[in-house]
């Protein structure tokens, strides 16, 4: 699922946006969750996804429309990967 999701993020979203904000995230993501024990797939999810409404839609409401977007491309992820 993280390869898809990757991807889509990657397909979605401007090059020097992912270069310089998300990449950074999903270290930080990463290495947050392996430090405190957590689920570190889940972390880069959560990492990849934090501004899918920004990208898609903009910046305005982009907190409540991510989490729709967020929602159905983990949907589409579960059924077809």
């Amino acid at each position: 699922m993280i390869e898809k999701v990757r991807e889509i993020v990657k397909k979605e979203c401007y090059e020097r946006s992912r270069k310089f904000h998300i990449s950074h995230v999903v270290k930080y993501a990463k290495l947050l969750g392996k430090k405190l024990n957590a689920d570190e797939e889940l972390a880069e999810l959560g990492a990849l996804l934090h501004d899918i409404g920004r990208i898609k839609f903009g910046a305005k409401n982009h907190e409540i429309t991510g989490i729709y977007e967020a929602e159905k491309i983990l949907k589409h992820c579960k059924n077809y990967c």
